[in-house]
């Protein structure tokens, strides 16, 4: 199976954006999503990988899901999406960032960045579960990006080596995911919320005992925390 990541997949990826923002998002929008394409490509480092597993042209992929398959792009949530992991990566600051592209597109990063955390084992978990829910009262476009975020980290999970620290991991992200982002999902685009259902049936066929377990443990948490638990998509 030919990865996901390789170079010449990004190239080619990279210069279908190029052509979309030529073709539909219009010359006022060139320079500054242009800028933010010479951003993202800049920080490629296509040998190291993610928390999630995923390569680091994962922001490149993000986007092309974003213009292609949900079929929803603006000049802001392209650049969004380009540059959601850009302050995590530590490059480029909140700073710069509002300098470059205003506020909102600033402050959209700032929301979607992952924020350094002393927790660890089921507190940890919590944490992210809280933070992917509190983004349903977030604008369309941070859920977007955290759509196609989540369903590209999804794709790359089966290729992540089994002797890894990060195999095991995997039960839990699609339980995360079952509890949090297809929740998510649900009320930001029909097509992401079938296209990570999809990868989500994907994954969990090789982990079905896994993730069910993982459920029960995050959902017994939830609720001692106090948090609403739905069923909706775990039942």
């Amino acid at each position: 199976m030919p990865l996901l990541n390789s170079a010449y997949h990004t190239k080619q990826i990279r210069t279908k954006l190029l052509e979309y923002i030529e073709r539909y998002m219009g010359t006022e929008y060139d320079q500054q999503l242009i800028m933010a394409d010479a951003i993202a490509f800049s920080n490629l480092h296509p040998l190291q990988r993610s928390s999630y597993g995923t390569s680091y042209d994962h922001s490149v992929r993000v986007t092309n899901c974003i213009v292609y398959e949900f079929k929803v792009a603006t000049p802001n949530n392209f650049v969004i999406a380009l540059l959601h992991d850009i302050i995590e990566d530590g490059n480029v600051n909140i700073v710069d960032l509002e300098q470059l592209f205003g506020m909102e597109i600033s402050n959209s990063i700032q929301i979607l960045t992952r924020k350094p955390s002393a927790l660890s084992g089921i507190e940890s978990d919590l944490e992210r579960i809280k933070e992917n829910l509190e983004l349903l009262d977030h604008s369309e476009d941070i859920r977007l990006v955290k759509c196609a975020d989540r369903l590209d980290n999804l794709r790359d999970m089966l290729q992540i080596p089994p002797d890894t620290k990060l195999y095991p991991k995997i039960p839990k992200w699609v339980a995360e995911t079952k509890l949090s982002i297809l929740p998510l999902a649900e009320i930001t685009n029909s097509i992401a919320l079938k296209k990570i259902e999809k990868e989500v049936e994907s994954v969990e066929k090789f982990f079905s005992q896994e993730v069910k377990d993982q459920i029960i443990r995050l959902k017994e948490a939830m609720r001692a925390d106090g948090m609403r638990v739905s069923n909706r998509y775990t039942s």
